[in-house]
């Protein structure tokens, strides 16, 4: 591994429950999220919150077919 991608590894990867182990394994930090679940960042004096909303990848029979996506409100 590279300096760049040890670095990366050290933010949290905000995703859905389904997907949140495929990347622990690979040694990010995950944060699996509900709908409307609620995830903050704080530095200093300023704060980014991050909210899960409601996403689907396609309607009809892909919505079946493929996993739970979520959106993200900054």
């Amino acid at each position: 591994m590279n300096e760049t991608t040890d670095q990366m590894r050290l933010v949290a990867v905000l995703t859905t429950q389904h997907a949140a182990r495929r990347p622990a394994r690979s040694g990010f930090d995950t944060c699996a999220l509900a709908t409307w679940e609620s995830w903050k960042l704080t530095n200093a004096d300023e704060t980014l919150t991050i909210e899960s909303m409601p996403g689907i990848h396609g309607r009809g029979l892909l919505r079946t077919l493929l996993p739970p996506v979520m959106g993200s409100l900054l």
